[in-house]
């Protein structure tokens, strides 16, 4: 589900739900989701956000944010110029 301006509160927390778990399934697209869904948590709610008997607030959420981006840092995207290229080490002018 692609989140918008016009997404219910319900929808931006099962978005939320859904996509907690990127870590465990080493999924980028699940990571970008999960962030999505947490900047929209924090503009719609400015202090402490609540869910039914459950709460979390604003830094808890930017901490989230920035775990998930600390994660997508380490796990880059596998497309672009060197995607799918082998590398390797020529020993070809090796003086021993």
């Amino acid at each position: 589900m692609s989140l918008s301006s016009t997404s219910t509160d319900a929808e931006v927390w099962a978005e939320f739900d859904d996509n907690a778990d990127y870590e465990a399934n080493a999924s980028r697209a699940e990571a970008l989701a999960f962030r999505t869904s947490v900047r929209y948590l924090m503009r719609r709610r400015p202090t402490e956000i609540g869910r039914g008997n459950r709460s979390i607030t604003m830094e808890s959420l930017q901490q989230l944010y920035k775990d998930a981006g600390d994660w997508l840092d380490l796990n880059p995207a596998t497309s672009g110029a060197s995607a799918g290229r082998t590398r390797y080490f020529s020993m070809e002018n090796f003086r021993g």
